[in-house]
């Protein structure tokens, strides 16, 4: 009984041994090693401290080729950390295509949300990485999801300067007028930017310009107090009042 108890113990720590070697393979994106440990029984969805896995960290460090023999060895795509982050969400957030195309392929869900209720796509849009953003669309991510607080994708676009996404999003179906939890809307997310090519675009898209947020504000009234007299004329020119 005892040997039996000392020899599961050895196993135990061997297997602990290897999966951290995977782990630590999967991070420097070396194939060779990965399919090695593979080789020899290694969990393929191994996870630390964190809750990452194998194909988690390798996305994160934009390793396709890794990421593939992953998959192919059964990697779990849907897997995700202590803080929800899935592949998608850290593939996306650093701006990897072809990582986000093999993902998807092998059926990663698109909407995943984490703990903040964010997506991937949402990632993309707040990292400016446009042609990400465009593969999410094209492959059904929703482009009306809310974050925790309500902030949509086009609200992130707005607020970090993303002319070229915001451009898109409307252009695939996102709402201009879809308000966070505070009735903050891209429009006054745009306006509080002094972002006047965004505001141009949003109003001239649908935009209500008179909208008010929670405790009463219009992005005429923010312009306004900002002295931005660029956004205010814009604004007067769609029939803010």
């Amino acid at each position: 009984m005892i040997g039996f108890w000392i020899f599961a113990m050895l196993l135990a720590t061997s297997s602990e041994g290897i999966g951290r070697e995977l782990l630590a393979a999967a991070v420097q994106g070396n194939v060779v090693q990965i399919k090695r440990l593979l080789a020899q029984q290694a969990n393929v969805n191994v996870s630390n401290s964190a809750g990452q896995t194998p194909i988690q960290l390798a996305s994160a460090k934009g390793h396709a080729d890794a990421v593939k023999a992953l998959i192919k060895h059964g990697g779990e795509v849907n897997s995700s950390d202590k803080i929800g982050a899935t592949p998608l969400m850290v593939a996306a957030m650093g701006g990897y295509g072809s990582i986000v195309r093999e993902l998807l392929a092998a059926g990663a869900r698109i909407d995943s949300r984490n703990s903040l209720n964010m997506t991937a796509l949402m990632y993309a849009v707040m990292s400016n990485h446009v042609a990400v953003a465009e593969v999410l669309v094209k492959s059904g991510a929703d482009v009306n999801a809310k974050s925790a607080k309500g902030t949509t994708v086009l609200i992130i676009a707005a607020s970090e300067g993303r002319m070229a996404v915001a451009n898109f999003l409307l252009a695939h179906g996102a709402n201009p007028n879809q308000a966070d939890e505070n009735g903050w809307t891209p429009l006054m997310a745009a306006t509080a930017h002094n972002d006047y090519e965004i505001v141009k675009t949003l109003a001239s898209r649908g935009a209500d310009v008179n909208a008010r947020d929670h405790h009463g504000y219009t992005a005429l009234r923010i312009a306004t107090l900002q002295r931005y007299e660029t956004i205010v004329n814009i604004l007067k020119q769609h029939g803010a009042k």
